[in-house]
């Protein structure tokens, strides 16, 4: 593209030679307004190259394509061009290059533009000022505003009113009051307009101050100058009177404004509504917000959140149920906290079937907002048995773009376990996992549950498997439900896995379910003599017993298993069908047996009697061990 440039420029300096000047300035102004900026700047090295010589216009032309292009470091690099060379900068070039100078923190460059501005004697020099001064206001330079400020007022040069009022919304912001009113009294002594951002920053930061009688004073200042509304003026000084709760000074100004025949509009009432609900005098809102519907003017949503939340936690949920018929004859939006405050009255009153007609009746008129939120409901109707109605809060939400929260997920999941709508629950299930949120312990709990009762294991596993890769630490609710259902199932392998990973987690399995499955484990261990013979071993071997081998004596010599007593006469232990006897074997409880074995301890595995080591390698028996409680193991 350099290349086609470069031609085409060629071409027309050859042809126009008496023309140069001209081209080249043109040339480098059409580059730069079509965004390529950069290729401008090689045509004036190419330029420069020749020994031609370029005037102040390229530049600006440069100047000005890199600034539309965002590319201001460029834009610096040919002002320090113009300025090292003397060249003309033009009074726009300063304009534009000012506020970027400011906010990349350049003050002494932007300062040499500004002198060059008052250098030149031009009418212009008052926009180079005020840009100069709103530059410095807007990256938080307060103190060099407030300094060229008092310089500008000096030399007499004229501020603009936005400039006023940038720097009393900084002067708020940096709550530097006193500097604030100095800049008004400047104005005022300069006959400069007050806007009416300017007047909402004051009087806000005179209430806050406490200087309301300095800000009653203003109003009277903005009502002499009639260039704005009476009734904006007077809006303001309410809104923030009552966020000061003065509602006192608020009832004197009504009287004010009944005086000078002002009619009340939608803003000034609706202000009035939210003043008086923030100053605890409620019962006035509601008046005020009749008086408005009265003379057809519409209250805001916050005006009818108020109003319908002060009726129904006053107890008066009639007045309530009859101000939103009124909204809803006039089509007139109910907002979240309007139908969320409704329903709970009539739940609490026990008017189910009320409060379901009264949600159908939002949807079938459409007078439910985009953003409506059922979360609460959602939960409240789950807790009243109310699946159903639950389950259609839940698909509006869906319908209108609103992610449900994780709580009304997991409500609606329990509500559907325990109407036993696992299907349905197993799809809301899925969706939460699809909507990137985490099912609670406790649904998975209900649906785990309900799954293995209705024979489902295979799903309930699956469920189980998806809360360990979660992160979370199933119930032993969980794990029992599992193990009952396999059990049933006849599926002893399952049965022996999960009460691994139980004790694994920490949890003791069920004595009754566990001992059964040893004696159903050995009973078929005797019996079968395939691959499948080692089983009861393995299972025993995850409880802390020993593996079963075929060399009985190596076995027995490094572990034993040890009889579970029941009494003070304590059975002979078979291993793999035969009794051993005179082994002397040492052992350490555990939940279900024994797996460390201790030097202290010495048992006759035949009789399950304890001996001792006599000083000539003999035996001596023990006392009998007391009797165990079956329950502790």
């Amino acid at each position: 593209m350099i290349k086609n440039a470069l031609e085409l420029f060629d071409s027309m300096v050859e042809n126009y030679p008496h023309l140069i000047s001209d081209i080249c300035n043109t040339f480098i102004k059409k580059v730069c307004l079509t965004g390529f900026s950069s290729i401008g700047c090689v045509l004036v090295e190419v330029v420069l190259g020749r020994g031609l010589v370029l005037d102040h216009a390229a530049y600006n032309h440069l100047i000005t394509g890199f600034c539309n292009e965002k590319k201001f470091p460029q834009a610096f690099q040919i002002l320090d061009i113009l300025l090292e060379r003397n060249m003309t900068l033009h009074v726009n070039m300063c304009k534009l290059l000012i506020p970027h100078l400011c906010q990349s923190n350049l003050m002494e460059k932007a300062m040499v533009l500004k002198q060059i501005s008052l250098s030149e004697q031009s009418s212009d020099s008052t926009p180079v000022q005020n840009t100069l001064l709103i530059g410095l206001c807007k990256t938080g330079k307060l103190y060099e505003a407030t300094t060229e400020l008092q310089q500008m007022l000096l030399r007499g040069i004229d501020i603009w009113e936005s400039t006023f009022d940038l720097m009393l919304s900084e002067y708020y912001r940096g709550n530097d009051f006193s500097l604030a009113l100095e800049l008004l009294c400047v104005m005022l002594r300069r006959n400069v307009s007050l806007s009416i951002s300017g007047y909402r920053t004051l009087v806000r930061m005179m209430c806050m101050q406490c200087q309301i009688h300095n800000a009653l004073r203003l109003k009277d200042v903005m009502l002499r100058d009639t260039k704005y509304p009476q009734l904006v003026i007077f809006n303001i000084l309410i809104f923030y009177l009552f966020r000061m709760g003065s509602s006192l000074i608020v009832e004197k100004l009504l009287d004010e404004m009944l005086e000078k025949h002002l009619i009340f509009d939608e803003v000034t009432c609706n202000f009035l509504i939210y003043g008086y609900y923030q100053c605890k005098d409620a019962s006035k809102s509601v008046v005020t917000l009749n008086t408005m519907i009265d003379k057809n003017l519409r209250p805001s949503n916050r005006s009818f959140r108020l109003v319908i939340d002060y009726l129904c936690g006053s107890g008066r949920l009639e007045k309530a149920l009859e101000l939103s018929r009124l909204m809803e004859f006039r089509g007139w939006m109910h907002g979240s906290v309007v139908q969320n405050k409704l329903v709970l009255g009539l739940l609490s009153s026990d008017r189910l079937r009320k409060a379901e007609q009264f949600l159908s009746q939002m949807q079938v008129k459409s007078l439910s907002p985009n953003n409506i939120s059922y979360d609460y409901i959602i939960k409240r109707f789950c807790e009243h048995g109310r699946l159903k109605m639950a389950v259609e809060l839940l698909n509006v939400m869906l319908k209108k773009g609103n992610l449900p929260s994780d709580i009304s997920y997991n409500m609606v999941i329990t509500g559907c376990c325990i109407h036993k709508e696992f299907e349905k629950a197993l799809d809301f299930h899925a969706e939460m996992l699809h909507k990137n949120l985490v099912p609670s312990v406790e649904s998975c709990n209900a649906l785990v549950c309900g799954l293995c009762v209705e024979g489902n294991a295979y799903e309930a596993e699956r469920l189980l498997g998806i809360m360990l890769r979660l992160g979370q630490t199933p119930t032993r609710d969980v794990y029992q439900s599992l193990v009952d259902r396999y059990y049933l199932d006849n599926n002893l392998h399952k049965v022996s896995e999960l009460l691994h990973q139980m004790q694994q987690i920490g949890y003791v399995p069920d004595f009754k379910t566990h001992w059964s499955l040893v004696s159903n484990l050995s009973n078929m261990d005797c019996k079968n003599n395939s691959n499948n013979n080692r089983f009861l071993s393995q299972l025993l071997s995850h409880s802390g017993f020993p593996m079963k081998d075929s060399n009985i004596k190596g076995a027995v010599r490094e572990k034993g298993i040890l009889p579970l007593f029941h009494g003070e006469d304590c059975p002979p232990v078979p291993y793999n069908g035969a009794s051993i006897r005179g082994r002397k074997l040492v052992g350490k409880m555990t939940t279900f047996g024994w797996n460390s074995w201790r030097e202290e301890d010495r048992w006759d595995v035949l009789t399950g009697v304890p001996h001792e080591e006599t000083q000539d390698g003999g035996m001596k028996k023990m006392k009998a061990v007391p009797k165990m409680v079956v329950g502790s193991l």
